[in-house]
């Protein structure tokens, strides 16, 4: 069997999408690094490039799945849905060798991006509880110091930084 031209392209997809993971997964080690320590402006910082890796990433994953469908055309396999990698490899025999490792590669690169993007979700959403938690405090305090003091408390006990003690008995008389 002559090797399918869309093999090479498929293969170099692949390898293509490796690339891009690492780069993106170098990018989200330093920002979780900073999350971390706690250097939200760096963290901050590099949002953009991971967006823009992220963006880069689903183009070339499109071009995957638009060129394992013309590689299943080639191999006189249904194309739609585009079939897994190991249907391919299979029909292939000994020229998929290389394609499954590349597959391999990919899968074992994804999953260690998926394992980072969890680390930095859990760091981020922490780091929004601490920050929902101080903002309430604020909020508390200011609310706090913003009132006058008042007249009377529970009980009937004199109140303390008013002019005039007051107390509650003195108003249901």
């Amino acid at each position: 069997m002559r090797r399918p031209h869309s093999l090479n392209v498929l293969e170099a997809c692949l390898e293509r999408l490796e690339v891009a993971n690492r780069a993106w997964i170098g990018l989200a080690t330093e920002h979780h690094a900073h999350l971390v320590a706690n250097r939200l402006p760096l963290a901050e910082a590099l949002l953009a490039p991971m967006e823009e890796a992220l963006l880069r990433l689903d183009e070339d994953e499109d071009v995957r799945i638009r060129t394992t469908m013309d590689l299943a055309c080639d191999l006189e396999l249904e194309s739609d849905p585009p079939p897994r990698l190991e249907i391919l490899v299979e029909r292939l025999g000994t020229e998929g060798a290389g394609l499954r490792e590349r597959g391999l590669r990919l899968r074992a690169t994804i999953v260690e991006a998926a394992q980072l993007a969890g680390r930095v979700r859990a760091v981020a959403e922490i780091g929004w509880k601490i920050t929902e938690t101080s903002l309430k405090l604020v909020r508390a305090q200011a609310t706090a110091a913003s009132r006058p003091p008042a007249a009377y408390v529970a009980g009937g006990r004199r109140t303390t930084g008013t002019a005039v003690p007051v107390f509650q008995r003195a108003w249901s008389a």
